[in-house]
């Protein structure tokens, strides 16, 4: 795919791309209504415009494509995660099949862009790591004002982590760059050094260790490959002091947050019981909130009096992706991605673009081991791109003439995949807007059947239910939630809601089963109290209020006062 000639076609692609990677952050931070997807859906509506645009100027050209093994690799592993999508119990998400076409076609257009324009990407890349570092500067010294109620410094991510994972990508990218000493732009430059120490600076701010690892890993990687071959370097002492130093960093780092180590690794343990349940083809596509917190029930049922039990919390998220992708793919989906990551890293070392894409990926993907960058859409975007540079010289195996009957029917399905995104869109925007209007209020029997994928609409339509009396459509809403995200919280809210029904035997195996995910929250067992009130139960509704009164909590909110003062006026009563 590499034959494209040098005229403004590259221009406008590397362009689109560049702006893509630099401005990403700032627009998903501008755009964050409607759930945050607008970015997902402007991001496959404008790359897919590009592409029709050269298909329209190249593909009735008898323009000749090349074919190689990283771009077959991709392709299998692309095509058995829309299979999963379509033989899958997970309710259809239109917002996972619009970001997973944007991510196909920007690996194509990365391998359509004649080669020297390469260095756009990665130029673009290290200016969208110093804004971000300007404003994560400006935020610390409170001119700027955080996304998050409670860290300082987020950028235009909503949390320090996200944050942390892109000036890493960043600072990495940039340095290398700066290392080859192959880039024009790095040669004499005395800013380009000014600009890596505000990112790196804005890096040790953010306070995320996954980040601080995604640097430090390709370095020590690069450091043992250029130096653990000459004379002084090879001495036994040298590597095992260097093996000391990393082992001591590593233990610095976990007890830095402990309790948030222990979190991971605890959803670690809990994510191998999904893995069992389907080893092979996993649970389909999107299906790891739907899964995870009642496999964290039966890995703390079997682990009772563990400390486990005294950190657990709700939670969607696997802080691993390549435990992600075996939850949700199987083992034969971490097979074809681990072996499209095998195959680009092949045969890169000498590759002046090559190099900084290795790096690049090396960095993502150690971050990918403690974070979860797929739900990080400016981040997860920098995966099929830099993909597509290690992909650039492969060896072909396949060449062939791009006809026009293909073109047609490229055009035909980009022209498809294009309206879709369009009109999953309007869709969205007329949900979100008929929630916003009270529309389904007025009419509770208004579908929504398009939106049983979203979480966040379901959540905000059952409370808005819930505060107009509306008490069975509420209840509706929240069950479908559940289905598709269910946290011990939500266990809660139901359990209030047959609480109020009076249908006990519902409300106390809601409180009992939230009990399992979290059973160190307060909520769980204050429900239940409250069941054994309803009851007349003495005995129970005692034992229950002396275990609130002593149950360690992590954060003393309003519920944990009002149910510690019931508690405590309950068993004065007696």
């Amino acid at each position: 795919m590499e034959n494209i000639p040098h005229n403004y076609l590259n221009y406008t692609l590397s362009v689109v791309l560049g702006c893509m990677l630099a401005f990403l952050p700032v627009i998903s931070s501008n755009f964050s209504d409607l759930d945050g997807v607008i970015p997902i859906f402007l991001t496959s509506l404008i790359c897919s415009t590009i592409f029709i645009y050269w298909l329209c100027y190249k593909g009735f050209k008898n323009t000749k494509l090349k074919i190689n093994i990283v771009d077959v690799c991709f392709a299998l592993y692309i095509c058995y995660g829309v299979l999963r999508m379509m033989v899958s119990d997970v309710i259809f998400n239109p917002v996972i099949v619009c970001e997973w076409f944007g991510l196909v076609i920007i690996y194509v257009l990365v391998r359509l862009l004649e080669y020297k324009f390469l260095r756009v990407l990665y130029v673009s890349l290290l200016l969208g790591g110093t804004i971000q570092a300007v404003i994560g500067v400006l935020q610390y010294v409170n001119l700027l004002e955080s996304n998050h109620v409670i860290f300082k410094i987020t950028g235009s991510f909503s949390n320090p982590g996200h944050y942390g994972g892109f000036l890493a990508l960043s600072i990495v990218v940039g340095l290398f760059m700066w290392r080859a000493k192959q880039y024009s732009i790095t040669k004499g430059n005395i800013f380009f050094p000014c600009i890596l120490f505000i990112q790196i600076v804005a890096l040790l701010l953010s306070d995320s260790r996954a980040a601080w690892l995604a640097v430090i890993v390709p370095i020590c990687l690069l450091f043992a490959n250029n130096y653990f071959n000459r004379p002084f370097y090879r001495h036994w002492y040298i590597k095992l002091s260097f093996c000391i130093l990393i082992i001591v960093m590593m233990i610095s780092l976990y007890y830095y947050k402990k309790a948030s180590a222990d979190v991971r690794v605890l959803t670690w343990n809990s994510s191998l019981f999904m893995i069992k349940d389907a080893p092979v083809f996993g649970h389909g596509i999107g299906s790891f909130a739907a899964n995870y917190m009642p496999c964290q029930a039966c890995y703390l049922d079997e682990h009772v009096g563990g400390n486990e039990a005294l950190i657990a919390d709700n939670n969607m998220l696997a802080f691993n992706e390549f435990i992600h992708v075996s939850c949700e793919q199987g083992l034969v989906g971490l097979l074809l991605f681990s072996g499209l990551l095998i195959y680009a890293f092949r045969g890169t070392d000498n590759i002046k673009h090559g190099l900084v894409a290795r790096l690049g990926l090396i960095t993502l993907f150690v971050f990918a081991l403690f974070s979860y960058p797929s739900s990080i859409f400016p981040i997860k975007v920098c995966f099929p791109v830099f993909i597509g540079i290690l992909g650039k010289d492969r060896k072909p195996f396949i060449e062939f003439i791009l006809k026009k009957s293909t073109t047609i029917l490229l055009l035909g399905v980009v022209g498809f995949g294009i309206f879709f995104n369009v009109k999953s869109y309007q869709m969205y925007n007329h949900a979100y807007n008929s929630l916003k209007n009270g529309d389904y209020i007025r009419d509770n029997s208004k579908d929504y059947s398009f939106m049983r994928h979203n979480k966040n609409f379901l959540y905000l339509l059952s409370e808005q239910y819930l505060k107009h009396d509306q008490i069975n459509a509420s209840l509706q809403a929240k069950k479908l939630l559940l289905n598709i995200a269910p946290t011990s919280s939500l266990l809660c809210d139901l359990g209030m809601i047959y609480l109020y029904k009076q249908e006990l035997d519902s409300a106390r195996d809601c409180f009992l089963y939230a009990k399992k995910m979290t059973p160190n929250h307060i909520s769980p067992t204050y429900g239940l109290l409250l069941v054994n009130k309803a009851e007349g139960n003495r005995e129970e509704c005692t034992r229950l209020s002396k275990e609130i009164i002593s149950m360690p909590v992590r954060v003393v909110n309003n519920v944990v006062l009002k149910a510690r003062k019931e508690a405590r006026e309950y068993i004065q009563k007696q």
